[in-house]
């Protein structure tokens, strides 16, 4: 008998592994037996299956060394032995943990629901029962907890918010709205509020054929406004059977009261925000800092303080400059995560801040990656992971990105720009028009629509198109002069004349890449190379598309591009 094979008798190896997989197998069939009437979730089991296979590696080192009363001595190779088994071990929790597990996994669980399951639903505006059009913006709040409650269930697919806002006062059948969306499933409402109670009345209405699923009514004081929309997504996940992970259990389960003054400033904040306004932005700052005062420990206020100056980056109102905007925006994400870790928006946010503020693209995208984690649905973190994905250079990768977040809001213009953007960076301009074009129709004013049509015109050949698309971006920025000399430059010498135009525009404005591709496209490389030096040193927001900006491909073969990228850094 070989010397191995004494030892492993010497430390009864065999005798011990098989007695851990005869209780192995005795756990197991347990599990499978119980796993219905005590409504064991899939997560659950699979955790069981590791823990399980991790002993049984974790059994094997104990018997190695303890098979003869731990009075062997253990050489070098028995160590390695053992060091590799704990390497394996933590290699399987890594990859395997079920909390962990890869979206597209998960997802594929989803597509094996039985016939007539309900995966993917809609959450229509909630009715305002007071009467009072003053109390929208409660109203309007609470239907957007309820979507993000619904919305971190993996197994379930939401629509977002922007694209549900249009059937406010629709008269189409719920029939017809589930078939635009492309859900199962309808959840409709109402809030009522009165003194210091809410309630909430709502139901469920599958789509084809039209069904009455499941109603309820939940009631409970002003300060448990936030937790009756988490009972009814808790709810709606019990009624359409959905496997809730641990995590998603837990979180359904919490059930936390909050200043009811502070939650007032809170939601009338949020409502300001959404308007997407200058104004808007600045009144919202003022109620959500006051959200703050009246209970620091308001994680979700935190969380919109952070939007409010990420947002504000883009659409102005606050008197900060965009460094400093970005820094507190970072720095109330943070503190929303320390109040609560699994904050998807606030992860959201402190990854856009991150990218887009320090040009940190690696902590940027693990921080989206993580939001989409918590909350699959989450469409703005898609569309804002596929902007970290750009930053890298892989513009394929990134278009699944944009192509998630249209999904989860078909009818946001920010959703089919990003899409339309997504497409004209690999070089799809037919497609990326067609969605622009959607932007537009959506919203008329969306200015990031008419770059993308000037630039894929431009690809296609299509000038007149192009040039009357670029004097539009102008007349949408407010610049009407601008859109005026870029319409006559054109007319009067061609589209380098348009290009000159364009140029004088984006000098004066400081708009530095943008002036980089006007000079690219003149041939002007020496200026170019300039104006992206400039662009790094003032830390333009647009320098994380310099990878993947099409119109920036004269100068990726020039020596200097390597320096762009240096000063970068990413």
């Amino acid at each position: 008998m070989t010397p191995l094979l004494q030892r492993l008798r010497e430390r009864k190896l065999f005798q011990w592994a098989l007695a851990y997989l005869a209780g192995a197998w005795i756990v197991f069939q347990g599990i499978e037996m119980m796993a219905e009437p005590w409504g064991l979730s899939p997560g659950f089991q699979r955790a069981v299956h590791l823990l399980v296979a991790v002993g049984f590696l974790v059994a094997l080192v104990l018997a190695w060394y303890h098979g003869e009363q731990g009075r062997q001595r253990v050489s070098a190779a028995e160590l390695l032995i053992i060091a590799l088994l704990v390497a394996v071990a933590v290699l399987l929790i890594r990859l395997y943990r079920p909390e962990a597990a890869a979206p597209e996994a998960r997802h594929a669980e989803t597509a094996e629901a039985p016939e007539g399951a309900v995966r993917s639903l809609a959450v229509l505006p909630l009715a305002n029962l007071m009467g009072d059009p003053e109390q929208a913006y409660f109203v309007d709040g609470l239907h957007d907890i309820l979507i993000g409650e619904l919305a971190g269930i993996t197994e379930l697919t939401v629509i977002s918010r922007t694209s549900v806002m249009r059937y406010r006062d629709t008269d189409r059948s719920m029939g017809e709205i589930a078939a635009e969306l492309n859900v199962d499933a309808l959840v409709e409402g109402s809030i009522f509020r009165a003194g210091d109670s809410v309630r909430v009345n709502v139901q469920l209405i599958r789509g084809v054929p039209e069904e009455h699923l499941w109603q309820d009514r939940y009631e409970g004081r002003l300060s448990e406004a936030l937790s009756l929309q988490t009972r009814v997504a808790e709810a709606v996940a019990r009624e359409i059977q959905l496997a809730l992970s641990p995590q998603e259990a837990d979180r359904l389960a919490r059930r936390t009261e909050v200043n009811p003054a502070a939650q007032e400033a809170y939601l009338r904040g949020r409502a300001l925000w959404r308007t997407r306004t200058t104004e808007g932005m600045r009144r919202a700052l003022s109620h959500l800092e006051e959200a703050v005062a009246l209970d620091s420990t308001f994680a979700l206020a935190w969380s919109g303080l952070a939007d409010v100056y990420t947002m504000g980056m883009f659409y102005g109102g606050l008197d900060v400059g965009d460094d400093e905007g970005y820094r507190r925006a970072e720095q109330n994400a943070l503190r929303a995560l320390e109040l609560d870790p699994d904050l998807a928006e606030a992860q959201a946010a402190l990854g856009i801040a991150r990218l887009v503020g320090a040009w940190d693209v690696d902590t940027g995208e693990r921080g989206l990656r993580r939001a989409i984690e918590l909350n699959p649905n989450f469409a703005q973190a898609h569309n804002w992971l596929g902007d970290a994905i750009n930053a890298r250079g892989n513009a394929e990768e990134a278009l699944a990105s944009f192509r998630r977040a249209r999904e989860l809001d078909p009818f946001s213009p920010l959703m089919n720009r990003g899409y339309a953007k997504g497409l004209y960076f690999v070089g799809r301009c037919e497609e990326s028009i067609e969605a622009a074009r959607t932007a537009l129709a959506l919203d008329p004013g969306h200015t990031d629509a008419y770059w993308i049509l000037r630039d894929c015109y431009r690809s296609t050949g299509r000038l007149d198109e192009a040039a009357e698309a670029a004097a539009r971006l102008f007349v949408e920025v407010g610049s009407m002069d601008a859109a005026e000399d870029v319409r006559a430059a054109y007319d009067s010498r061609g589209w380098a004349g348009l290009l000159e135009a364009e140029l004088e525009f984006y000098l004066e404005a400081s708009a530095y890449p943008w002036a980089a591709g006007c000079y690219a496209e003149l041939g002007r490389v020496d200026e170019a190379f300039e104006a992206l030096f400039t662009a790094a040193e003032v830390r333009s927001p647009t320098m994380i598309m310099v990878k993947v900006l099409p119109t920036l491909e004269p100068l990726r073969s020039d020596p200097r591009w390597d320096e762009v990228l240096r000063r970068l850094g990413f």
